[in-house]
């Protein structure tokens, strides 16, 4: 069997008596530090919300697809922008050589 620990002494009634000895005698907790907790736990519920709020958006757009659907563009619509992008690239060799 281990031996127990001592159990910690009781603040002197001293240090009670003034505050920046009391602060000493609890643990170091820095205001910084729980305000940037706070403000980290802040911005985690934002985001959650933030990301809640667009799932059901995302979710309403969902129950319409027609709504959302984009038509299937033809093959000649595509065709002339092909053939610019090869005269373009055409063109730059020609400039190049």
């Amino acid at each position: 069997a281990e031996p127990t620990p001592a159990p910690t002494p009781a603040p002197e009634p001293e240090a009670a008596s003034e505050p920046e000895a009391a602060v000493e005698a609890q643990p170091a907790v820095d205001p910084l530090i729980v305000a940037a907790e706070r403000t980290i736990r802040e911005n985690a519920a934002a985001e959650e919300a933030a990301a809640e709020s667009a799932a059901a958006e995302s979710a309403a757009a969902d129950e319409d697809p027609e709504a959302t659907a984009v038509p299937p563009r033809e093959q000649d619509e595509r065709q002339p922008l092909a053939e610019a992008e090869a005269q373009a690239e055409a063109q730059a060799e020609a400039e190049a050589g």
